[in-house]
């Protein structure tokens, strides 16, 4: 605008006609404007393609977080599936172990009546062979007091001959 303004003093000189001087000189000023503005244009389509450029890496990173976000996603259900079906097998661990523990306590109580059972029968037959040992005791000594009193030999044994 500065240049215009020259120009515009040049061309309201005294005559009205312009001095080839004043020609070249407006051609300098012009060719500078034209200068001027080319690099503002040049400045100003480099500004758009940095910004295209910019966008452009914008868009792709904007993609690139939108798959990384569907990715995740994805790893998010299998690993909620995961939990899910380990939960459920944690389960069913969990209750084949209560089973197992009732058919071992189940198997020690019986085991155990069992034991009950064997030390009971080694009493009985204990107490049965007490009571034999007794009785043959007892015969014995009835036997040899029926032999004294009838004058027989107390150490024969019994059905044997008298001599």
């Amino acid at each position: 605008m500065g240049a215009s303004a020259s120009s515009s003093s040049l061309a309201s000189s005294s005559s009205g006609i312009l001095t080839d001087k004043e020609v070249r000189k407006l051609e300098k000023i012009l060719a500078r404007e034209a200068d001027a503005e080319q690099k503002l244009i040049d400045a100003a389509m480099k500004d758009v393609k940095e910004v295209e450029q910019a966008l452009s890496k914008s868009t792709k990173n904007t993609q690139q977080a939108q798959k990384l976000v569907a990715k995740t996603k994805e790893r998010e259900i299998a690993a909620q599936k995961g939990v899910a079906k380990a939960q459920t097998r944690l389960a069913s661990v969990q209750e084949k172990g209560r089973q197992a523990q009732e058919a071992v306590t189940a198997k020690e109580q019986r085991e155990a009546g069992a034991d009950r059972a064997v030390q009971q029968g080694y009493a009985d037959f204990e107490d049965c062979h007490r009571t034999a040992e007794a009785n043959a005791r007892d015969r014995t000594m009835r036997l040899s007091q029926i032999r004294a009193q009838h004058g027989m030999d107390a150490t024969a044994p019994a059905g044997s001959p008298q001599p």
